[in-house]
């Protein structure tokens, strides 16, 4: 009928050459420009699925939306919006993962790891033109430094404008020091720079001076350091703590 073949129907739609009405076996390959499924499937009973692993594949839960389902149950999400949920309907961001324990994991396959080596990284990027610089802005690296186990160090590293260059911001070393301004803490708490210690009361300052490298301030109008054991600063008796 108008140089269509239909197989098990007589009812042309009259714009497919080939019309099956039933299952259908290839034992090759077939090559289509587009391959349309006329029902939308279930988790249970997927639209597109492999062999005869019909509770596996994919299927259309809603308009405008794409199911994976395994094992008869739905696992991923690809909505219209383009949010992608894993282990939820319902995704709320860009990627979305739920489970009783999520965990994301970022594994390397080099064997070889060198000093310095950055293995794994999470990077930062914005695309906003009259903010500089474009691009990449913010990182934070898994990286290796010498030693056959200090592998597990985490460099936090950001990016200040006009500059295009990373500033390494914030170090967590695999040793449980921390270094902020330094990739080499030499101390649990390692400090490039000024530093400021403040509470409700007191500030302690930091500074690159040769004659008041530490300032103390207190609210009240005094403010005392006690040096092995001594007393200074102020013009009254601290009190015990």
């Amino acid at each position: 009928s108008g140089g269509n073949l239909l197989i098990g129907t007589t009812t042309d739609d009259g714009s497919n050459k080939l019309q099956v009405n039933g299952s259908a076996t290839f034992g090759a390959f077939v090559f289509a420009e587009r391959f349309r499924t006329t029902v939308a499937g279930s988790a249970s009973f997927a639209a597109i699925y492999m062999n005869n692993d019909s509770n596996t594949g994919l299927f259309q839960p809603t308009s405008d939306n794409i199911g994976f389902t395994t094992g008869g149950s739905e696992k991923m999400r690809l909505t219209s919006d383009g949010r992608l949920g894993i282990g939820t309907t319902s995704p709320s961001s860009i990627l979305h993962l739920k489970n009783d324990t999520s965990t994301i994991t970022l594994e390397s396959s080099d064997t070889s790891l060198g000093p310095d080596q950055v293995w794994a990284s999470l990077d930062f990027k914005q695309n906003d033109s009259s903010q500089t610089p474009v691009g990449s802005v913010a990182n934070i690296s898994a990286i290796a430094k010498a030693g056959n186990t200090n592998f597990g160090n985490l460099l936090f590293q950001t990016k200040s404008r006009p500059a295009d260059t990373y500033n390494n911001t914030l170090f967590l070393s695999s040793s449980g020091s921390v270094g902020i301004g330094t990739t080499s803490p030499a101390r649990t708490l390692d400090v490039a720079g000024r530093g400021r210690f403040v509470d409700s009361n007191s500030t302690v300052d930091i500074l690159p001076s040769n004659f008041t490298p530490l300032v103390i301030t207190n609210s009240g109008g005094y403010a005392h350091a006690r040096i092995n054991g001594f007393e200074v600063g102020g013009n009254t008796t601290a009190t015990s703590e």
